[in-house]
């Protein structure tokens, strides 16, 4: 069965034939027939925040995949009609982008991969200053990114397929980023395991761990303190992390060493 707090890669490599599914009910999921957008973004988005980012009903997106994969005959299965994506209300203006000026600003609206552009325009962002996106969707899952970096964020939808995004940092220590297609291929992993009944957050935090090479990071999101999952780390030579996370539960960041 297919949950909310799946990654999008984690179902389209276990179900080839869900990708139908998420381009048929919305055009934005369109993006996902790109390659190299699956090996990168959609490893760190789940079918939860892939509903948020087309404004569609996460629901309605989980029955129509999980009647996907339970359909015994190829073919038959035909997606639902486009949904109309719902606007979300931005919250209300921070302080800091009345204070703190646009020093880099970044268009990726028609680009394909943008992500090694964003982390490298974000090097050039320091200490008190904002960085500007201008996106088709909204980012989510790169507001946990650079989230631990030291940004914090704020997003309005400007119109149909186009988002402006601020990123103000925060603090310093930044990592000297200049990624390849390469690197990003090996993304951090995110896993948000909140809501799910034990031992279910280790059983698959441990399976997830084995395609993690070394020096690669996993980040996960627990309810509570992964404790017992503390032991097994370091029996296997994993180095963690963990820290209360926004929103609420708890952040595990997760290294394999050299």
């Amino acid at each position: 069965m297919i949950t909310a707090t799946m990654s999008v890669a984690e179902v389209l490599a276990r179900y080839p034939q869900t990708l139908d599914v998420f381009t048929g009910h919305h055009s934005a999921f369109n993006r996902l027939r790109n390659p190299m957008l699956r090996r990168t973004f959609a490893r760190l988005v789940t079918v939860q925040q892939a509903a948020a980012i087309a404004g569609v009903d996460a629901e309605a997106l989980l029955a129509a995949l999980n009647t996907a994969i339970k359909s015994e005959a190829p073919g038959t299965l035909h997606p639902p009609a486009p949904t109309i994506a719902r606007p979300r209300q931005p919250d209300p203006e921070p302080d800091w982008l009345q204070i703190a000026g646009v020093e880099v600003s970044l268009d990726v609206r028609e680009q394909n991969t943008p992500l090694a552009s964003i982390m490298r325009a974000v090097r050039e962002v320091k200490p008190g200053e904002i960085f500007m996106l201008r996106n088709t969707f909204e980012p989510l899952p790169l507001y946990e990114l650079l989230g631990g970096r030291g940004f914090a964020h704020w997003a309005r939808q400007l119109g149909d397929q186009d988002w402006q995004i601020f990123f103000y940092r925060l603090s310093e220590g930044l990592p000297d980023l200049n990624p390849t297609e390469e690197a990003l291929a090996d993304a951090p992993l995110v896993l948000d395991h909140r809501g799910l009944d034990p031992p279910q957050p280790m059983i698959r935090t441990l399976k997830a761990l084995k395609g993690v090479k070394p020096g690669g990071m996993l980040v996960i999101f627990t309810d509570r303190q992964p404790i017992f999952l503390y032991e097994a780390l370091a029996e296997q030579g994993y180095r963690y992390e963990t820290e209360t996370a926004e929103g609420g539960g708890y952040r595990t960041t997760i290294r394999r060493a050299d």
